[in-house]
């Protein structure tokens, strides 16, 4: 069984309203799995300025993770 994951991100202040309404940073979304956040941080790193996400019953820092080298 496949289960959900909930990512909060907080965004950069000046890039927020392109994300949120209502002058707000941080939003939670839910995605099918890791590779979908991590995807979404790549496609909008110049924005995000923090990513959270509860994974397995895991709170995890996706900020503090180092970036793998291809």
């Amino acid at each position: 069984m496949t289960q959900s994951v909930i990512a909060r991100f907080r965004f950069d202040p000046a890039s927020a309203d392109h994300f949120l309404d209502g002058g707000r940073e941080i939003i939670e979304m839910q995605f099918d799995n890791v590779d979908e956040i991590i995807e979404y941080c790549q496609e909008f790193e110049d924005a995000i300025v923090d990513c959270t996400a509860y994974i397995n019953g895991r709170v995890v820092s996706l900020s503090e993770q180092p970036e793998e080298e291809v």
